[in-house]
């Protein structure tokens, strides 16, 4: 079981074609060839920042080119082997990651109908607002669909990404 965890920046995108259904993109710790203090987590081998400061530094850099970013805790358990696939059976909170040589797509349950590249009930993260599957068996179904129709390596994670706790201050004006 793969352990992933630290800090992310999520990037919100207008989506041009329908501004319901979001467009949210996870960034992570940079790798080789990066343009500035981040890298996109599905390309960068699912590393997300490891402390809160490298994670500012990407924020810092990203909102030069976007205008929606903050900052989330990630937390994630991928199985690596086809017996850990079995034991998510009584989890929650489960996502599909399909493992290419470049990529790693992050799929959880259809919430947009009509909006997928996907012939099954999966939808990309970046666009069901990272919605998580609750069900081992649909979740298990679209993980061996992925494998089947993809011929890509296709695991299943447990998913958490949470807002960070932000301190309020008030200034009183007498």
């Amino acid at each position: 079981m793969r352990n992933i965890e630290g800090y992310v920046c999520v990037v919100n995108i207008p989506n041009l074609c329908d501004k319901s259904i979001p467009r949210m993109f996870l960034f992570g710790e940079p790798i080789e060839f990066a343009d500035g203090f981040y890298n996109n987590f599905r390309g960068n081998g699912l590393i997300p920042y490891g402390s809160l400061s490298n994670a500012e530094k990407g924020l810092k850099d990203l909102t030069k080119r976007f205008e929606s970013v903050e900052i989330k805790k990630l937390k994630m358990n991928l199985a690596e082997s086809n017996e850990e696939i079995f034991s998510f059976e009584k989890k929650k909170s489960m996502i599909v990651v399909r493992l290419d040589e470049f990529d790693a797509i992050l799929i959880g349950p259809r919430v947009n109908e009509g909006f997928s590249r996907y012939p099954l009930y999966g939808e990309e993260l970046s666009t069901n607002g990272f919605k998580q599957f609750n069900d081992f068996e649909k979740a298990f179904y679209v993980c061996s669909e992925e494998i089947r129709q993809s011929q890509c390596k296709s695991v299943l994670s447990t998913f958490s990404l949470k807002n960070l706790a932000t301190k309020v201050f008030q200034l009183w004006l007498f």
